[in-house]
């Protein structure tokens, strides 16, 4: 299963688990200040991907729409949004996401 899915009610469910890693710990060659550091980043890495893996698919199940301009850093599902102003496009991509009438 999928670690973030949609739930019947339609919110989202997702684990934070495989997004937040914490193994670097058992590496016998970093000092513990190295130790601390790698926590701390996978800590604020691991939210982050986190946090846009939730974005990104409310806003597929929203507004699957592109902008006007171009997106620098775009996540996976964007690619697959309508083109921005197009009507017929729009509505026949949300047929193809969860939620599309």
């Amino acid at each position: 299963m999928s670690p973030i899915h949609l739930r019947l009610d339609h919110s989202f469910c997702a684990a934070g688990s495989n997004f937040l890693v914490f193994d670097r710990h058992h590496l016998a060659y970093l000092n513990i200040l190295e130790k601390l550091n790698c926590a701390y980043y996978s800590y604020g890495n691991g939210l982050i991907a986190y946090v846009r893996e939730i974005a990104s698919r409310t806003e597929q199940y929203w507004r699957p729409i592109k902008h006007a301009r171009r997106l620098v850093g775009a996540h996976a599902r964007y690619a697959d949004f309508a083109d921005y102003g197009d009507s017929d496009g729009f509505k026949k991509s949300l047929q193809n996401f969860p939620g599309g009438n």
